[in-house]
């Protein structure tokens, strides 16, 4: 799924949380922060940005991230990336 808002990540946070049938209160637990901020995430998308990582690793979701035009010139991307 493409995520191009913060919300997004709440929606698919969500989605992929219930199917697997874990709790905000669980989740929270394992990604070392608070039932409120799970909520507000799956709510708003917004969040610290360790807890979406953990919490994408507690679902066993794999964040990409790419340019967002494919013709991006070489010279413009940074070699060291």
């Amino acid at each position: 799924m493409k995520v191009r808002t913060p919300a997004d990540f709440g929606i698919v946070i969500r989605s992929v949380r219930s199917a697997q049938g874990i709790n905000q209160q669980h989740l929270a637990e394992i990604c070392g922060t608070t039932q409120s901020a799970i909520s507000r995430l799956e709510k708003t998308g917004v969040c610290h940005i360790d807890t979406l990582l953990r919490a994408c690793q507690a679902l066993h979701l794999q964040l990409e991230i790419f340019p967002q035009s494919a013709r991006l010139s070489e010279k413009s991307v940074s070699p060291d990336l």
